[in-house]
């Protein structure tokens, strides 16, 4: 990959295992979602309201020609239903 001046250049981070209520909300939230692929890299939090909100950093990668990757604080919530949907999504870099 050819770096460009003051552009970031990340890093190959590896994929980690989230305990499984997470993954399972992960899962359910980034179902469905198309232009970006999504992979846990960092689980930071939990917070327990009525259901479960859950802090995840992942590395992106945008499906563009050509793919551009990125890293992205995502936050998830579970309600006590089963469901889970995606509340935030941030860069960790700009």
């Amino acid at each position: 990959m050819d770096s460009k001046f003051g552009q970031w250049e990340f890093s190959n981070m590896q994929a980690c295992n989230l305990p499984q209520p997470v993954a399972t909300a992960f899962g359910k939230a980034i179902e469905g979602l198309i232009g970006v692929k999504y992979v846990p890299v960092l689980y930071v939090a939990s917070q327990l309201v009525s259901g479960h909100n859950y802090c995840i950093i992942c590395q992106t990668t945008a499906v563009t020609n050509p793919p551009m990757k990125g890293c992205k604080v995502v936050t998830v919530y579970a309600d006590l239903e089963g469901n889970a949907h995606i509340t935030n999504i941030h860069d960790v870099l700009h």
